[in-house]
C-alpha cells in the first residue's frame, strides 16, 4: 500500500528493517521465473548470486540468527514474513509512521502461485490512522482463490470536487470514519480461469466538512452531503490470473473483472451498480533478463444509480491505494474513471539488492454533467527498489509521480504497486 501527499519527504529511516522467515520441513520446488519450475539445486545455483538486504547487513553485521540468515534456505512452505517501517513527513499529516508487511506463502507443495497477506498501518501526530490487510490466497489443492480487502480508518483527507477540471485551490477538508469489509472467492474453472462471487461493505459515520464557511457551496454539498452512508451488497467477479508471483510478476496475464450491485435492503443508502475492471499484462524485455515492461490498466465505472459521494471512484482509491502516483490520494473523482500504468523495471546492481523503474500514468473521470471521458490527466515519474527478500521477490519500492498543476510526492510500498 502507498500513502501520498503532496510535497511530501520521506525521512532516511528506510534502511530500518526486521525479516523474519518461518521454516519447515516441507518438499522444495520453486519458480526461478513466473512460468517454469525448476529443481532446487538450479535454482539455489540461480539464487547464489542474488542479494537482498539481509545478505548485504550479514557484510557487517556477524550476527548468526535466523533473522540474518540467507533466504535461499527457507525452502518450505512459508511464512515468509517482512517488515518495513518508515517514518516519515507530510505538510497535511505532519509527523508520522507507517509500517507495511508482507506474509507471503505457499498452500501446495507444487508451489504453483504464491499466496500473501499485506498489512499497513499508518499513524499520525494528529491521530489520523489507516489500518488495512489486503489478501490474495490461492488454495490449490480445492483450486480456490480469496481476495480480502479489510479496513478501519480515521483518516482525514482532502476532497478537490468532481471531474477532471477541479482545482488544488478547492480542497475541501473532510473528517470521517471508514469501516471496509471485502471479501471474494473464485473457484478455477479451467487453468489460470476463476470465477465466484462474495460481500462488499463500506461504511463511513460522523463526516464533518472541516472549518467550511457557510456560505460556500463545494461539490459535496451539490452531490448531496450526508453524516453517513453505507453501500453494501454482493459481487460477483471473474478473475484470469496466470502469474506465479502476485508480489512481483516478471511474466503473465491478471485480468479481474467485479460486478457490484449495492441494495437499500442489504443496509446501502441507495440502490446502485457498479463495475470494476482490472487488468495488467507482464513482459520479460529484452528475453534472457531481468528486466520487465508492465501494463496496468484499472478502471471502475457507475452502471446505474447514485453511489455515496465517498464511494465514488477517486484517484488512489484502488484496493491497494496504488493508482495515480504523483498525485495526493483523492485528488481527483467522478462518476466513472479509467487510469492506465506503464512501467519498466530493471536492476541497478548485478547482485539484484538494488533496482530501478520509471513510469507513466494517465488518468480520466466522467460526472453527471460529463458523460464522457473528454480529458487526459497525465503523470509520470522514477522510483528506487531495494530487494527485502530474493526467495519471495518482495522488493522495498520508493517512487517519485509528479503531475499537472505541479502535483508530486512520493509513494511506499512493500511489494511492486501493480
Amino acid at each position: 500500500m502507498s500513502f501520498r501527499k503532496n510535497k511530501q519527504w520521506i525521512l532516511t529511516g528506510m534502511l530500518i528493517f526486521l525479516f523474519v522467515e518461518v521454516k519447515s520441513n516441507c518438499s522444495f520446488n520453486y519458480n526461478t521465473n513466473d512460468s517454469a519450475q525448476t529443481a532446487p539445486k538450479k535454482y539455489d545455483s540461480l539464487l547464489s548470486h542474488q542479494e537482498d538486504i539481509r545478505d548485504f547487513i550479514r557484510k557487517f553485521v556477524k550476527i548468526k540468527n535466523f533473522l540474518f540468515e540467507d533466504s535461499v534456505k527457507n525452502k518450505g512452505l512459508g511464512p515468509f514474513l517482512s517488515i518495513l517501517p518508515s517514518p516519515g513527513y507530510a505538510m497535511v499529516l505532519g509527523s508520522n509512521a507507517i509500517v507495511t508487511s508482507n506474509i507471503s506463502f505457499y498452500t501446495d507443495s507444487s508451489k504453483k502461485r504464491i499466496s500473501n497477506f499485506q498489512l499497513s498501518n499508518l499513524y499520525s501526530q494528529y491521530l489520523q490512522s489507516l489500518n488495512v490487510i489486503n489478501s490474495l490466497i490461492y488454495i490449490e489443492k480445492f483450486k480456490l482463490s480469496l481476495i480480502g480487502d479489510w479496513e478501519i480508518n480515521k483518516f482525514p483527507t482532502n476532497t478537490y470536487g468532481l471531474g477532471n477540471n477541479t482545482k488544488i485551490t478547492d480542497a475541501d477538508p473532510l473528517d470521517f470514519w471508514q469501516a471496509k469489509f471485502y471479501q471474494f472467492v473464485s473457484y478455477e474453472i479451467s487453468s489460470n480461469i476463476f470465477t465466484g462471487f462474495g460481500y462488499h461493505f463500506n461504511y463511513y459515520w460522523d463526516i464533518q466538512e472541516v472549518n467550511k464557511s457557510s456560505n460556500v457551496i463545494t461539490d459535496f454539498d451539490r452531490y448531496g452531503f450526508t453524516t453517513h452512508s453505507c453501500s453494501s451488497g454482493p459481487t460477483l467477479i471473474f478473475l484470469y490470473d496466470s502469474r506465479a508471483n502476485s508480489i512481483n510478476a516478471s511474466q503473465g496475464l491478471y485480468c479481474n473483472i467485479e460486478y457490484s450491485p449495492s441494495f437499500t435492503f442489504m443496509g446501502s443508502n441507495e440502490n446502485w451498480q457498479s463495475l470494476l475492471i482490472d487488468a495488467r499484462k507482464y513482459f520479460t524485455f529484452p528475453q534472457a533478463t531481468n528486466n520487465v515492461l508492465a501494463f496496468w490498466s484499472y478502471n471502475v465505472f457507475t452502471l446505474s444509480g447514485k453511489p455515496p459521494y465517498l464511494d465514488l471512484p477517486s484517484t488512489g482509491y484502488d484496493a491497494y491505494n496504488n493508482t495515480g502516483r504523483g498525485y495526493v490520494q483523492g485528488r481527483y473523482r467522478g462518476l466513472s474513471y479509467m487510469s492506465f500504468d506503464a512501467e519498466y523495471r530493471f536492476p541497478l546492481t548485478k547482485s539484484g539488492l538494488l533496482g530501478a523503474v520509471v513510469f507513466v500514468n494517465s488518468q480520466s473521470f466522467t460526472t453527471e454533467t460529463t458523460k464522457y471521458f473528454n480529458q487526459i490527466i497525465p503523470g509520470g515519474g522514477f522510483g528506487l527498489r531495494i530487494k527485502i527478500n530474493k526467495f519471495s521477490k518482495v522488493n522495498a519500492a520508493i517512487d517519485y509521480g509528479f503531475g499537472v498543476e505541479g502535483s508530486r510526492g512520493f509513494s511506499l510500498n512493500l511489494g511492486e504497486f501493480f
